[in-house]
């Protein structure tokens, strides 16, 4: 199927972005790799500000679309939600080419500029991610859901930098299993909830050490 004229631009878009910077690709550069002219981009996009936007939401193979799947999974529980998070995380580390969370990269490239409309798309998705786990902690009875769900997007945060700067799923997997004893410590579980959510995180571990990264089972459930 023959792509529209708008995502060749994101496609051309995402491609200099995640090459050359935000701030490095231009405008004429990602018009001529999109292969339309500088009017027909402004005719799609009213700037380089919402093209920003709007090639880090709709980027291809996107690993936050995974995070979002995976909280919005019914009938994962958020022991399961959360292994299945920091486990997807894990994998995507051990990939030497992966250079971490687009939204935090832009934010940080942007540091500064707390108004400008890449850093509250970030702001904004950051805060979903919270929003999400802190219902979830709700729903499973935690006391202080909002302080526990507002620890673990840190777990997960600093997880991403250090599999970014070290690529050592090592990294994700003890955030994941420091992530699953605050959530432990705060709910009371069940005999089959722990022993399923340790299967889970050691099962990521013995894949780690295999050089093995298979899908889990958590996270394809």
């Amino acid at each position: 199927m023959k792509k529209d004229t708008r995502a060749k631009i994101i496609d051309a878009a995402i491609v200099l972005f995640d090459a050359q910077g935000i701030r490095g690709a231009t405008v004429d550069a990602i018009a001529a790799r999109a292969g339309v002219t500088k009017k027909t981009l402004y005719y799609h996009f009213r700037s380089k500000d919402d093209l920003m936007v709007a090639s880090l939401i709709d980027a291809p193979d996107n690993r936050q679309r995974l995070f979002d799947k995976i909280l919005a999974n019914p009938n994962l529980h958020i022991e399961d939600a959360v292994a299945a998070l920091f486990w997807e995380l894990s994998k995507s580390t051990a990939d030497e080419r992966w250079k971490g969370c687009a939204f935090s990269r832009a934010a940080a490239e942007l540091v500064g500029l707390p108004g400008h409309p890449l850093v509250r798309a970030a702001k904004n998705y950051k805060d979903q991610i919270e929003t999400a786990v802190r219902k979830r902690l709700l729903a499973r009875g935690a006391d202080n859901a909002a302080l526990l769900a507002r620890c673990i997007v840190i777990l997960l945060d600093g997880a991403i930098l250090h599999g970014m700067v070290h690529h050592d799923p090592a990294y994700p997997i003890e955030a994941g299993r420091m992530a699953l004893g605050m959530i432990r410590d705060s709910i009371k579980l069940s005999e089959v909830c722990v022993d399923s959510v340790s299967a889970g995180m050691d099962g990521a571990r013995s894949f780690r050490e295999s050089h093995d990264f298979g899908t889990h089972t958590l996270a394809s459930s």
